[in-house]
């Protein structure tokens, strides 16, 4: 049977299979493939929570990695990267998701095997981690005894059992900073294949405690070219400040944008087209309004596009009747769907409806706080621009309400500046339809 996956993807980036799924921005993508294309070029994607970058940075993956799918949908980008660099393009890609600073994700870039999404070089390259073992050992007898000392061991080293040269590898790795090592392997990458050209894609780049070494890995790496990923309301956000990064990336700051009303009529036109290709499925149409109805609730965010597509196939049990019947989607699902939404049993994330409804709690006002700042910020926010909100002016103690918010996870609260936002984009999602308080059952 049809899958609710194979029409609308809501909760990762869109890749893989899924990746068709994708709708818009073809122009933020050209300007990213001409930049990434750039010698020692450094390109941010950078927007609100849950637009669509991480999303957009993959259909960039994939157009400098002349993907079969790219190709079909992308025919002039990825022609274009073919007659700029016919040589070898080394797209990686990387999310800072799990790591704490730069450090960390160079070390797992360098020499982690996995398993995920993520790229390495142990991934990319065949025989690699065998090289790495003896490229590494070479480095540690020349930090050691320098080259001519290194070269009068090596023969030794040779005959020493793998088990030696494992601890000395790793006495050498404790004994370094990830950049180093990184910058080691790269440069025997490059002896090996001088025309190789490495894009580093940095996804969820905000999420990197410390970023502070990536001037320094940048400036040295000049052979790489480097895609920073993340939310921000503006580029200087990302790189915190940094002058001479700033410097690099003059035109070469794309803000992914909103979606506009065309672009998600092509989304559900898209869905319908996709079943109608699954084999003994009848035609499924979503209705204008309902279209234009869902483009006014998601204000253009892709996310919550998708999660409302999948949610309509679910209230309208649309695919169980596309087999014999046509199916018509219409606005009469709306209420449905969102009803749908916070019911625990069936919600979107039932911890995370739960941990919405503690942090309503008994207050009358609180659901308007929410889906006023909901409505209007996406990424970090302060209480100020809360104050300032007209739908608000009435509201009391409106920082308590914040703080209770912030206890129940569905707010975060930055230490450092003091200011908020969304604990996930699902979250966001939600309480921008959040209901008067007991106007559905639980609040």
């Amino acid at each position: 049977m049809l899958k609710e996956s194979e029409l609308f993807e809501p909760s990762q980036p869109l890749y893989g299979k899924q990746a068709e799924l994708f709708a818009g921005r073809t122009e933020a993508l050209e300007r990213a493939v001409l930049a990434s294309l750039e010698a020692h070029s450094l390109v941010m994607l950078y927007g609100d929570l849950g637009i669509g970058k991480s999303s957009a940075a993959r259909q960039l993956y994939m157009i400098l990695n002349q993907d079969e799918y790219a190709k079909r949908r992308y025919p002039t980008l990825t022609s274009h990267v073919w007659d700029t660099r016919p040589r070898h393009l080394v797209p990686i890609w990387f999310s800072c998701r799990d790591y704490d600073d730069m450090d960390g994700v160079l070390r797992a870039i360098c020499f982690s095997q996995a398993q995920d999404a993520n790229d390495t070089l142990a991934k990319l390259f065949p025989g690699f981690p065998e090289k790495t073992r003896k490229w590494l050992i070479d480095a540690a007898l020349e930090a050691k005894l320098g080259v001519v000392g290194a070269s009068v061991k090596a023969q030794r080293t040779e005959d020493q059992s793998s088990q030696d040269i494992a601890q000395a590898r790793d006495e050498y790795l404790k004994s370094v900073r990830g950049i180093d090592v990184f910058l080691h392997l790269l440069a025997k990458l490059q002896e090996e294949d001088p025309l190789a050209d490495v894009v580093i894609i940095l996804d969820d780049f905000e999420r990197l405690m410390d970023k502070s070494d990536f001037p320094a890995i940048f400036l040295r790496a000049d052979s790489v070219r480097f895609v920073l990923v993340g939310i921000a309301e503006n580029p200087a956000e990302l790189v915190e400040h940094n002058q001479s990064l700033e410097r690099h990336l003059v035109d070469r700051q794309i803000r992914i944008e909103r979606l506009d009303e065309q672009e998600v009529s092509w989304i559900f036109e898209n869905a319908s087209s996709l079943a109608l290709k699954h084999q003994g499925v009848k035609k499924l149409t979503f209705t204008d309004a309902f279209v234009r109805e869902v483009a006014g609730i998601s204000g253009g965010l892709p996310m919550i596009v998708q999660y409302y597509g999948r949610k309509a196939l679910r209230v309208s049990k649309a695919l169980l009747k596309l087999n014999n019947d046509a199916v018509t989607i219409d606005t009469d699902a709306i209420p449905l769907i969102e009803a749908d939404f916070f019911d625990i049993s069936k919600g979107v994330e039932p911890n995370l409806i739960a941990r919405i409804q503690e942090g309503v709690g008994q207050s009358v006002a609180r659901p308007r706080v929410l889906r006023a700042i909901a409505d209007r910020f996406e990424s970090w926010f302060d209480l100020g621009q809360v104050r300032r909100i007209p739908d608000l002016a009435t509201v009391s103690k409106i920082e308590d309400h914040l703080d209770k918010l912030v206890d129940a996870r569905v707010l975060a609260k930055s230490d450092e500046t003091g200011r908020y936002r969304f604990w996930t984009p699902t979250c966001r999602m939600l309480c921008r339809r959040v209901p008067e308080r007991n106007a559905m059952p639980g609040f």
